[in-house]
């Protein structure tokens, strides 16, 4: 399954809150009426959650689900400057086996 850049941002938006909070896992997750692998799911970018579940995590967090949205949206942007630098770096991996390859190393 291919995570989708949205869902990873949602998810660490959602564990940066819930550990703000003092909440595990298992806490958050019961008092939304999800299991705990759900919400580890979600919290790892592997499952999107609908706007219900926005709504009743920020709840339980005690935060506008807005707040959620924003923060996604914060870690958007770092998900993308990390997502270019692991391009540039894979970029050069290639480039330098590439030459050591022609020159039959």
């Amino acid at each position: 399954m291919r995570n989708e850049k949205e869902a990873i941002a949602f998810g660490r938006a959602v564990r940066k809150e819930r550990r703000e909070a003092g909440l595990t896992q298992l806490e958050l997750a019961e008092s939304v009426g999800m299991n705990r692998t759900h919400l580890s799911s979600m919290e790892r970018g592997l499952k999107a959650p609908t706007i219900t579940m926005i709504c009743r995590i920020a709840g339980k967090l005690g935060k506008p689900p807005a707040l959620l949205v924003s923060r996604t949206s914060a870690e958007l942007l770092v998900l993308e400057r990390e997502f270019a630098s692991a391009a540039r770096a894979a970029a050069v991996c290639m480039s330098v086996s590439a030459d050591s390859t022609f020159n039959g190393a």
